[in-house]
C-alpha cells in the first residue's frame, strides 16, 4: 500500500483523491476510432485523385495522337491542294476523320473558303458518342469552277 500511495502522488495530474491510480496512459476506443476514419478518408481522397489523374493522362494521350494524326493529313493534303477533300471522311490510325467546308462572306473576294477537319476516336464511336476529339479549322483555295458551272450559269440568265 505504501508503494501504490508513493506512486499516485508521482503521477502527473493527480488528483488528491482516495483511491485514484493516476493518470491512464494510451488512447480511448473513441480516439482509434476518429484517426481511423481521418486515415480512411485521405486513402479514399488519394485512390480517387490517382483515377481522376489516369483519366486525364490517356485523355492526353489520345489529344497528342489526334494532333499528329490531323497534322500529317493536313501536310498530305496541302502537298496536293487540287485534291483536298473538301466533304469527306475516312478512317486512319485509329481515328475517323471527316472534312467540311464553307464560306464566310469576308472569303468569296479572296477565293478562299474555310476546311473543317474533325477527327473522332474509332473506339468511341462504337460506345454511341460521336463528339470530336480534336477540330481545326483552316482557310484553303476556294475550289476552282468548272467551265460546266459557268456556263449553265450564263444560260439561265439568259
Amino acid at each position: 500500500m505504501r508503494f501504490l500511495k508513493r506512486w499516485n502522488s508521482a503521477a502527473p495530474g493527480n488528483s488528491q483523491r482516495p483511491g485514484c491510480l493516476g493518470v491512464r496512459e494510451g488512447l480511448t476506443l473513441i480516439e482509434v476510432m476518429a484517426g481511423l476514419a481521418i486515415l480512411g478518408s485521405v486513402l479514399v481522397a488519394v485512390v480517387m485523385a490517382r483515377g481522376r489523374y489516369l483519366d486525364q493522362s490517356v485523355a492526353a494521350r489520345h489529344k497528342a495522337e489526334a494532333v499528329r494524326v490531323a497534322d500529317a493529313l493536313l501536310t498530305q493534303w496541302w502537298d496536293d491542294i487540287e485534291q483536298l477533300p473538301r466533304a469527306e471522311s475516312g478512317d486512319v490510325d485509329g481515328f475517323r476523320w471527316e472534312t467540311q467546308t464553307r464560306q464566310p462572306e469576308a472569303l468569296i473576294e479572296l477565293e478562299a473558303e474555310v476546311l473543317r477537319l474533325s477527327l473522332f476516336q474509332l473506339e468511341a464511336i462504337g460506345d454511341g458518342s460521336y463528339e470530336p476529339i480534336l477540330s481545326v479549322e483552316v482557310v484553303v483555295p476556294a475550289p476552282p469552277e468548272s467551265p460546266d458551272t459557268e456556263e449553265g450559269a450564263t444560260d439561265e440568265a439568259a
